[in-house]
């Protein structure tokens, strides 16, 4: 019976909280990869990537430009434009459609290239970051749980077009930004998870500075994951495109179920944390692909694919966080956040391309480019680990003193926590005390039944407790039991 119960109460979680049009994201990071790695947009590609047409470069350019200024370009969030809710994603598609005519319409018209790469990254650049702002603005443990999910879409989407090529796989991948607005524009019309942010508050002290130092470490990571990928190339003579499917497949599941785990168990999710394992991860990824083989470069890709797809995934919930926090617009974090790492997949890609022209000529052997990159990579993430303010950038800061009023006391320096004066005419918190003394609650079931009485969600008591979500809900399933009730609106009838 608990088994079953326990299947059930798990089913009905995800039915909740399941809305498909949340995995918006999902087609435009299918959208960004689907372009990288399928031959299907550009048929001349001859490696692993397909960022060796100019077009390419152009557009990842232009994104990376988009992102940087169009936060400090619009007064107002993007998501708050109509117009560009709109055109973003039209624009993002016409664009593609003229990036890829070639292999579409058989033509071959150099400026029209040109043009729909600038206009595709201007226009994707938007969508980033209304996505961002979107996942700013809805409850913590939407965001939560949605953003793994996101991962499946760009994974579908890569079984189908890997191996693919010619007009109708071609035109499958440029409706993929077309997709994603129209996900976006349905999402926005959920007027029940949409949640107000908190009220605008002016930055703590040294906000921006830690801002630029994470925005660096993640400017030398994704140098380090883009040249890798772009540096594996494969042969044609060798037909490994199946081996290359199922490496990229495994990689992204593990990296989901790495970023589920982290976000379902981790006391304090803090995105520093994250390097711990990423370091060793990309060491490894890197001495696989100095070998050169079939093999080795199977396995790089497959590292790599883990360490980019979970560390995407724990910085979008990062970032959106603190947009949710009020310290900053949900443009400028969601901006900053993804400008740094599309300005990493160009200098990446650019670096990993050139690195066997330079070979060739005696400047420079793979390898020392390669140490090269990694080394600028852990000077980074050295950087950050020594700033003794980091902390100062978790967003999980926020909810402390909040907390404590919740709660009804106050943070004390000297000692442990004093009650405030006005606990006592408290509703919820004298519903509480007489809950707890009837039926027997622990401190921490009693601190969880505060906030579940003051309309919390778990992330947020799961970030606000230093306790992992896995835990709090263990705690909501005790009081359930204890106060003989079964759902949340049951548990808030009591306090009305």
């Amino acid at each position: 019976m608990d088994a079953r119960g326990s299947s059930k109460s798990l089913l009905e979680h995800f039915n909740n909280r399941f809305r498909f049009r949340h995995l918006g994201l999902g087609f435009l990071w299918a959208w960004i990869y689907c372009t990288w790695l399928s031959p299907a947009l550009f048929d001349g590609a001859t490696g692993l990537t397909t960022n060796n047409d100019i077009s390419w470069t152009i557009s990842v350019a232009f994104v990376t430009i988009s992102l940087f200024v169009s936060p400090f370009l619009f007064k107002r969030n993007l998501i708050d434009i109509r117009w560009i809710r709109i055109a973003a994603p039209v624009a993002n598609c016409l664009g593609a459609f003229a990036m890829a005519q070639h292999v579409i319409f058989g033509t071959n018209i150099p400026y029209v290239s040109v043009l729909g790469a600038a206009v595709t990254g201007i226009a994707s650049g938007w969508l980033w970051i209304m996505w961002g702002e979107f996942f700013g603005s809805v409850d913590l443990e939407i965001t939560h749980f949605t953003l793994p999910l996101t991962v499946a879409i760009p994974l579908c989407c890569m079984l189908l077009t890997l191996g693919a090529a010619g007009p109708f796989a071609g035109a499958g991948i440029c409706i993929l930004p077309l997709a994603s607005g129209a996900c976006l524009l349905l999402s926005l019309n959920d007027k029940e998870p949409l949640q107000p942010v908190v009220e605008k508050k002016d930055p703590p002290p040294g906000l921006w500075t830690n801002f630029l130092q994470l925005g660096i470490a993640s400017l030398a990571t994704y140098v380090a994951i883009s040249f890798c990928w772009s540096s594996i190339h494969y042969n044609p003579e060798v037909d490994w495109t199946g081996w290359l499917i199922v490496a990229y497949i495994a990689g992204g599941i593990l990296a989901m179920a790495i970023a589920y785990l982290s976000l379902t168990f981790s006391v304090r999710k803090n995105v520093f944390s994250l390097y711990r394992w990423l370091v060793p991860v990309v060491l490894f990824a890197f001495a696989a692909l100095s070998f050169q083989t079939f093999a080795s470069r199977v396995i790089a890709f497959f590292l790599i694919t883990i360490v980019q797809y979970g560390f995407d995934i724990i910085v979008w919930v990062y970032f959106t966080s603190i947009i949710r926090t009020g310290a900053c617009s949900g443009r400028v974090a969601a901006g900053i956040n993804r400008g740094f790492v599309q300005l990493a997949v160009l200098l990446g890609s650019l670096l990993g391309l050139a690195s066997p022209a330079w070979e060739e000529a005696g400047l420079i052997s793979f390898a020392s480019i390669a140490f090269i990159v990694l080394g600028c990579m852990v000077a980074a993430i050295f950087i950050v680990f020594v700033n003794p303010t980091r902390d100062q950038l978790s967003p999980l800061d926020t909810f402390d003193v909040a907390t404590e009023t919740e709660l009804g006391t106050t943070p004390s320096v000297d000692g442990p926590p004093q009650k405030h004066d006005e606990t006592d005419y408290d509703p919820v918190l004298i519903t509480c005390n007489e809950l707890t003394e009837q039926h027997s609650l622990t401190r921490r079931e009693k601190e969880v039944l505060v906030l579940l009485a003051r309309g919390r969600s778990i992330p947020y008591i799961s970030d606000a407790l230093f306790i992992s979500k896995n835990t709090v809900e263990s705690h909501v399933k005790a009081i359930y039991r204890k106060l003989d009730v079964h759902t949340r609106q049951e548990l808030l009838t009591i306090f009305e």
